[in-house]
C-alpha cells in the first residue's frame, strides 16, 4: 500500500507550511514523529493509493516535487515543507494524473495509531529495563590521544582524526566531549542508520546523563532544548542532507563523521547540502575519516578539501590499515579471487538451472559462487560465515537475494537453507535495521546484500567477509566497503577478513580492471598485499546426481596457482602492485606467463600465435634485448628452463654420451629427458645447428 499525507503542528502553523511526504507504511512513519516531535503534530489528512507499487510512489513524489517546487518552502534542506496553499491542490494534481486515491477517515487513523503507540510504549519499557551501562576501555593509541588534546585544542579550533576503519574514532570523539565537558554537541553522519549507531555509542559512555537528539527538522524542538535551563549535556545528532536547517545554532563542539563527505565545490547541487556543515558555528571542531579525501587542480574559491587547514584542521592523529594491522588493532585478510569464463558460466547455468531463466547472469555467478566461498577449506584460517555482497544499484541488491533464494531452494550447496540469513537491506528497506543485524549476527551462515548503507560504519563483529558483486572504482569506497569485516572479535582468536572478488574471464576486461582497481587501492594502504592473495577456479563440476528428475550438478572451487601467478604479473605490469622488479622485467615476465598458458611449443607457433595472442610482440629478442631483460627463446615462450642442461658444452657431452648422431634421434630423446630442449638453438647462445654442435655427418646438403 502506498500513502501520500499532510502532516501538521504548531511548529508548522507558525511557519505557514504544511509537512506533506510519502510512505508505505502509514504505522511506522507515524511512530517516526511520536519520537520525534517536542509539540506533538497530528496527520491531517492521508491519501492511500492502492493501486501503487512503492517505485511508482517514488515516480509520483518526482512529479509532486517538480510541479510544486515554487511553494516549496525549504526545498535545499532536503525536507518537505510547503506552503498551506497547497492543500487544496493535491487532489485536482492527483485527478490530472488519473490516479485512483482513497481519504483515510479520522477514526481508522485513530485506531491505528493507538496500536502503534501500545507497541512502541512496551517496547521502550523493556528497552529501559534492560539498559544498562556498559563499561567502555580505551586503547593505549586512544589515551596517546587524549594525553596531548589538551595542547591541540590550545592551539587549534579544528582537528582531524585520520584513522583505519574499526579504530574507534566514534569512542574517540565522545572521549573527548567528556575531558572537555561540553554541553552542546553537534555530530553529522552521512546516513540515518549511523545517526542512530551513533547515538548508542553515546549511550555507552553518558549512560542516562545527557539528552540525544536525532535531528528530523524540527527546529522547534532544538530551541526548545537550548532554551531550558537544564544541567544534562545535549547531543544533536543529524544527518549531512538535513545539516542545512542548523546554520542559526551555536554549538561547544561539532564533529563530523565520515568527513570525506564534506569535500566538493559549493556549486555542485550533490554536495551543497553536505558542505553546508561548515558553516555551522562551534567553538571547537573535529573531522573524523579512514579516508582523507584531497581535490588538487581546482581554481574554484568555493572548494572544499581536506587538505585545507582552515576548514578541516591539522591531524591530530593518523593511523593507517596497515597499522591497524601490524599491530593487531583489526583483523589481517585474505583475499580470495573467484575466476570464471563465459563458457563455464553458461554450461553451469544451462546445467543446473534449465528449468529457470536467468536474466543476468554475470550477476547470478556473482552470487552462486559468493555462496560457494562459506564452502571453501581455507586451510588453517577459520571459516567464512558472516557475509556483505555489495552491488552498484538497490535493484541489483534484491535481485541478488532472489537468486540466493533460487539457488538454496536448488539444494546445491552444502549449506542448509535454515542455518543461513539472507536479505537485501538498503536505503528503501532499513525500518529495524538493528534488528535485522542481529539476526544476521545469531545465525550460523549470514548473508546481506547491500548497495552503499553498510559501506561506512556498521560495526558487527561477526561479519568476516565481503564480496564485491560491482565494478568499483572510487578509491575511498573500495577503501571504506573493504574494511567492514576487519573488526576483532574477541570470541575469535586471529579472526580473518575475507574479501571475495568474482572475476569473469572475457575480452572485455571489465571484471579484470575491477581487480586491478582494488588491487591497487589496497597496495597503497597495506604493502603486504601480494602475499594476501588466492586465486580459485569458479565454477567446475565434481560430481552430479538427480534432484527432481533433473541432473544437478555440484560443484567444487579448487585453488589455482598458475592463475595466481599470472594475475600478480599482470598487476605488476600495470603497476597495480608493488613489483621488486623494474618495469622492463614485469613486463617480460607478464608477457612470459601469457606464453605459457597459452602453451605455445616452439619460436615458429609463437609467431603463428599473432593474432590470438593480446600481447603479442613482433621480434621480441630484440624489442626485450634493448631492454636488457632477454634470456633466450625457451625462457620467454615460458619453459621450465630450470632442468635443462645449463651450457651448450655440458650438452654436447650429454649427447655423445646418448650416443645422438641424427636429427631424429635427437627429437625422440628430447622427448625422454627433460634435460633436453626441443629446441636447443631457442635455449643456448651461440648455437648454430644440432648438425654442425655434434658434428653430425649427412649425405645431402639440407641442414636442420
Amino acid at each position: 500500500m502506498s500513502y501520500i499525507y499532510i502532516r501538521d503542528n504548531e511548529w508548522y502553523k507558525q511557519h505557514n507550511v504544511y509537512k506533506i511526504g510519502i510512505t508505505t507504511s502509514i504505522k511506522d512513519r507515524n511512530s517516526t514523529y511520536i519520537t520525534g516531535e517536542i509539540i506533538r503534530g497530528e496527520f491531517i489528512k492521508i491519501y492511500e493509493l492502492s493501486d501503487r507499487n512503492e517505485e511508482q510512489l517514488k515516480i509520483i513524489d518526482k512529479l509532486f516535487k517538480k510541479k510544486f517546487l515554487p511553494l516549496n518552502k525549504y526545498h535545499n534542506g532536503g525536507t518537505e515543507f510547503y506552503d498551506r496553499i497547497l492543500i487544496d491542490q493535491i487532489e485536482i494534481f492527483l485527478e490530472n494524473l488519473k490516479i485512483k486515491y482513497d481519504i483515510i477517515d479520522e477514526k481508522k487513523l485513530k485506531r491505528i495509531n493507538k496500536d502503534k503507540n501500545i507497541k512502541d510504549l512496551t517496547y521502550l519499557i523493556l528497552k529501559y529495563i534492560n539498559l544498562k551501562a556498559t563499561p567502555v576501555t580505551l586503547n593505549d593509541y586512544q589515551i596517546d590521544v587524549l594525553n596531548k588534546i589538551d595542547d591541540f585544542y590550545e592551539k587549534n579550533n579544528i582537528g582531524k582524526l585520520l584513522w583505519a576503519c574499526g579504530l574507534g574514532k566514534t569512542i574517540m570523539s565522545l572521549f573527548i566531549t567528556k575531558h572537555f565537558n561540553f554541553n552542546k554537541i553537534l555530530i553529522g553522519v552521512s546516513s540515518c542508520y549511523l545517526q542512530t549507531q551513533f547515538s548508542e555509542e553515546i549511550k555507552k559512555i553518558y549512560n542516562n546523563d545527557c539528552i540525544i537528539y536525532l535531528f528530523d527538522g524540527n527546529i522547534e524542538k532544538i530551541n526548545k532544548l537550548f532554551n531550558e535551563k537544564k544541567e544534562k549535556i545535549i547531543f544533536v545528532i543529524t544527518t549531512y542532507h538535513s545539516c542545512c536547517l542548523l546554520k542559526s545554532f551555536e554549538f561547544d563542539f561539532k564533529i563530523g563523521d565520515e568527513c570525506h563527505h564534506l569535500v566538493g565545490k559549493n556549486e555542485d547541487e550533490n554536495k551543497k547540502q553536505f558542505i553546508l556543515f561548515h558553516k555551522i558555528k562551534s567553538n571547537k571542531s573535529l573531522f573524523m575519516t579512514a579516508t582523507e579525501k584531497i581535490i588538487i587542480n581546482e581554481n574554484s574559491s568555493s572548494l572544499y578539501s581536506m587538505n585545507n587547514k582552515e576548514l578541516f584542521g591539522e591531524i591530530i592523529d593518523e593511523k593507517s590499515f596497515g597499522w591497524a594491522i601490524t599491530n593487531k588493532k583489526i583483523t589481517d585478510y585474505k583475499t580470495i579471487i573467484i575466476k570464471n569464463n563465459l563458457n563455464e558460466i553458461k554450461n553451469i547455468i544451462e546445467n543446473i538451472f534449465t528449468d529457470s531463466s536467468i536474466l543476468n547472469p554475470v550477476l547470478f555467478i556473482y552470487v552462486y559462487v559468493t555462496l560457494k566461498s562459506f564452502t571453501i577449506n581455507y586451510k588453517d584460517n577459520q571459516p567464512l560465515t558472516h557475509l556483505l555482497l555489495y552491488t552498484n544499484t538497490i535493484e541489483d541488491a534484491k535481485i541478488a537475494s532472489n537468486y540466493i533464494s533460487f539457488i538454496l531452494n536448488k539444494n546445491i550447496i552444502d549449506i542448509n537453507k535454515d542455518d543461513i540469513y539472507y536479505k537485501d537491506l538498503h536505503s528503501q528497506n532499513t525500518k529495524d535495521i538493528n534488528n535485522e543485524i542481529k539476526i544476521f549476527s545469531n545465525s550460523k551462515y549470514g548473508i546481506i546484500t547491500c548497495v552503499q548503507i553498510f559501506g561506512e560504519g556498521i560495526n558487527c563483529i561477526k561479519l568476516n567477509g565481503i564480496s564485491i558483486a560491482c565494478n568499483m572504482f572510487s578509491n575511498i569506497k573500495i577503501t571504506q566497503y573493504i574494511s567492514r569485516p576487519n573488526r576483532l572479535n574477541p570470541a575469535i582468536k586471529d579472526k580473518i577478513a575475507y574479501y571475495i572478488i568474482p572475476y569473469i574471464d572475457d575480452e572485455t576486461n571489465k571484471s579484470l580492471n575491477n581487480i586491478r582497481n582494488i588491487m591497487n587501492q589496497l597496495s597503497l594502504i597495506d604493502g603486504n598485499i601480494e602475499e594476501k592473495i588466492t586465486v580459485y577456479n569458479g565454477l567446475k563440476s565434481d560430481k552430479s546426481t538427480k534432484i527432481h528428475d533433473y541432473q544437478v550438478h555440484y560443484i567444487s572451487l579448487n585453488e589455482n596457482i598458475d592463475e595466481l601467478l599470472k594475475i600478480k604479473l599482470y598487476l605488476k605490469h600495470t603497476k597495480d602492485l608493488k613489483s621488486d622488479f623494474t618495469e622492463e622485467e614485469n613486463e617480460y615476465n607478464y608477457i612470459k606467463n601469457i606464453n605459457k598458458s597459452l602453451e605455445i611449443k616452439s619460436k615458429k607457433e609463437y609467431l603463428e600465435f599473432k593474432d590470438k595472442h593480446q600481447n603479442y610482440i613482433d621480434n621480441p629478442d630484440i624489442y626485450f634485448r634493448n631492454k636488457g631483460v632477454w634470456e633466450n627463446w625457451s625462457d620467454y615462450l615460458g619453459y621450465d628452463t630450470s632442468l635443462f642442461i645449463p651450457t651448450k658444452e655440458k650438452w654436447i657431452v650429454f649427447c655423445k654420451e646418448k650416443n645422438i648422431n641424427t636429427i631424429e634421434k635427437y627429437n625422440e630423446y628430447s622427448s625422454i629427458y627433460k634435460e633436453l630442449p626441443k629446441d636447443p638453438d631457442d635455449f643456448y647462445r651461440d648455437f648454430t645447428n644440432i648438425n654442425e654442435e655434434l658434428k653430425i655427418k649427412i649425405n645431402n646438403k639440407r641442414r636442420f
